[in-house]
Order: C-alpha cells, then sequence, then structure tokens
C-alpha cells in the first residue's frame, strides 16, 4: 500500500530572501578580511621590532579594542547623555 504524503510549502517574497542572503554573504566577507588582516598583523609582530626596523615597518595600533559591556549598560548611557547635554552653555532668554 502506498500512503499519499502531504507537503506544504511556504513562500516567501524573493526579494526578502535575496536581500538576507546579501547581507549574509557581505557581513561574512567583512569578517573574514578582517581575520585575515589580524592575522598578518600578528605575523608581523611575531618577527620582532628589530627586523620591523631594519626592513622600515612600524606599527601603530589605533583601535583600543573591544567596548566593554558596562559602557552598553542602559543607565551609563542616560547618564552620560544627561551630563553632556548639562556641560552645554545654555542661551540667555531676552
Amino acid at each position: 500500500m502506498t500512503m499519499p504524503i502531504e507537503q506544504r510549502t511556504t513562500a516567501l517574497p524573493r526579494g526578502f530572501l535575496s536581500k538576507l542572503r546579501f547581507m549574509i554573504c557581505a557581513q561574512y566577507k567583512e569578517w573574514r578580511a578582517q581575520q585575515m588582516a589580524r592575522t598578518e598583523l600578528e605575523a608581523l609582530e611575531a618577527l620582532g621590532p628589530d627586523v620591523l626596523d631594519d626592513i622600515g615597518i612600524r606599527i601603530v595600533k589605533t583601535n583600543t579594542g573591544p567596548k566593554p559591556i558596562a559602557l552598553c549598560n542602559p543607565h551609563h548611557i542616560a547618564l552620560s547623555a544627561l551630563s553632556a547635554a548639562a556641560e552645554k552653555p545654555r542661551k540667555a532668554r531676552d
């Protein structure tokens, strides 16, 4: 005996899936490029300062690293916004 199988599919708009796929691919390529740059920098740092001076390369790190989780606290954000607003001089009304 054969039993019929019922298949149900949900059709999503074609634009949504293509946009989602494009965004995922773009973020992956960006992440991969950052990883490659990081590994190249680590390889240069492994050479040592004497070799870097000989070839004329100086590594300058401009990024201080990831943002601490404490700075993402809503209370901290509100407090920093209020203190920044309080520091601005107010115009005198005539």
